[in-house]
């Protein structure tokens, strides 16, 4: 009997284990950057180069803006690139701190295209 609840006990949290870990593994950060407003931060999906994620965090890491952008490849090795990521953090922030809201979508996408 202490075997069996033992042996039940191990494959439970095995499996707890697997699944959290499965939830971290799909994005990869693939760049940050920082200014004088904050920082931001670019992840890619693993399994498809087109998706990636776009954050937006003030100094004190509060995230101000999330965006999801499908079917173009953000180059953040170009300086134009990192520039653009820039000027967008510079207006969410300023957003952020007149109405402590964003409240466009797809800026990211938008300024990219």
């Amino acid at each position: 009997m202490k075997k069996s609840a033992f042996l039940f006990m191990t494959f439970f949290f095995v499996l707890i284990h697997f699944i959290t870990q499965a939830q971290d593994t799909q994005w990869k950060p693939i760049a940050r950057g920082q200014s004088a407003n904050g920082h931001w931060l670019v992840e890619q999906h693993r399994d498809t180069a087109l998706t990636q994620r776009v954050f937006f965090y003030t100094k004190d890491n509060l995230l101000l803006y999330k965006e999801e952008v499908r079917g173009i490849k953000i180059n953040v090795n170009r300086d134009r690139t990192i520039k653009r990521l820039n000027e967008l953090l510079a207006k969410v922030a300023g957003e952020w701190q007149n109405t402590h809201a964003v409240a466009s979508r797809q800026l990211v996408l938008d300024h990219f295209n």
